[in-house]
């Protein structure tokens, strides 16, 4: 977080950049990282793995995810979901692979 203020919640470490949080996660096997956009933006030049929520929906918005550049990133995997009474929206689970 870059908020001087932020509360840590129990069982969490708070750290102030992508340096410090691969750090922190380098005996991690799986680490995730899990935003914002500005963390998204740097991140997405070495993560080998992407794991995406696409929602089907417009929405007005100011701050978006990183392009997923099609000669860099294989789409591995989907799942499409229906809305239903737990989920309003028509939604997908996508993952990617970064190309050899």
């Amino acid at each position: 977080s870059t908020n001087p203020d932020y509360s840590v919640p129990a069982g969490c470490k708070v750290v102030t950049s992508l340096e410090q949080a691969l750090h922190v996660a380098q005996d991690d096997d799986n680490p995730f990282i899990i935003g914002g956009a500005q963390i998204y933006a740097e991140a997405i030049g070495i993560a080998d793995k992407l794991e995406l929520t696409f929602v089907h929906h417009h929405f007005e918005g100011d701050v978006f995810f990183p392009e997923i550049d099609p000669a860099i990133w294989e789409e591995h995997s989907r799942e499409d979901f229906k809305s239903d009474d737990q989920n309003p929206l028509n939604y997908s689970f996508v993952s990617y692979l970064r190309r050899q």
